[in-house]
This record gives structure tokens, sequence and C-alpha cells, in this order.
């Protein structure tokens, strides 16, 4: 099992994407990304999610005990199917995904989270 390196990409209009490819039933999570410059991020994912797979978004203020972050309304974000897109609430340090139930030999799932860059003053 192999941790998932994270892309992240400056998209040039003061924001990056993190893309973390192929979510696997053998590669669980990805690596943790320091977002404590940005702001607004917004998930989404889209792949094969086999048989029963679920992937978490998580935070974390020390990349090292991790908790669910959630979408408006309080309901933690877990992507279950291609998603159009869910806006994080809480603004970590770090953040990460983490397929938690696992799916079959057919899940490949990427997770992308576009975030703005917190403007300077």
């Amino acid at each position: 099992m192999a941790t998932v390196a994270a892309v992240i990409t400056d998209d040039n209009r003061g924001g990056v994407l993190i893309t973390w490819e192929a979510i696997t039933d053998t590669n669980l999570d990805g690596s943790a990304v320091d977002v404590s410059a940005y702001t607004d991020l917004t998930v989404h994912s889209d792949g094969n999610y086999g048989s029963g797979a679920s992937v978490a978004l998580q935070g974390s203020n020390n990349a090292t005990a991790w908790f669910a972050l959630t979408a408006p309304g309080g309901t933690a974000i877990a992507l279950t199917a291609d998603t159009v897109g869910a806006l994080i609430v809480e603004e970590p340090k770090y953040i990460r995904c983490l397929n938690d139930a696992g799916g079959d030999a057919n899940t490949d799932i990427d997770v992308f989270v576009r975030a703005k860059k917190l403007p300077r003053y």
C-alpha cells in the first residue's frame, strides 16, 4: 500500500488545483497538503468507485490527528460517486483524502481540490 502523492498545479488565477490520482483499494490515502495559505476550498472527484468505495476528505492542524471535513450543513464529505463539487467549510492547516471503505480491484478514483490563495494585506 502506497500513499498517493498530491500534484499541486498553479492555475495562474490566484489559486491552485490539488490532485490525488489513482486512489484505489490498495493505495488508500493521499499525501497531506499544507493549505494554510489558501481559502475557499472546493472538492470534486471522478473515476471508478468499484464496490462500496468511499473517499473521505480530512483535515488536520498537525498532520497527525485527522478529522472529517464537512460541506455546508455539517455533513461529512464522503465521495461515493463522481461529485459535481462540494465546498469545504473548515480551514485546517493540512488536508488529505482517504479511501475509508476500500472498494475492490476496479476502484480508481481521482480527487481534485481547488484552493484560492489568501489575499495579501
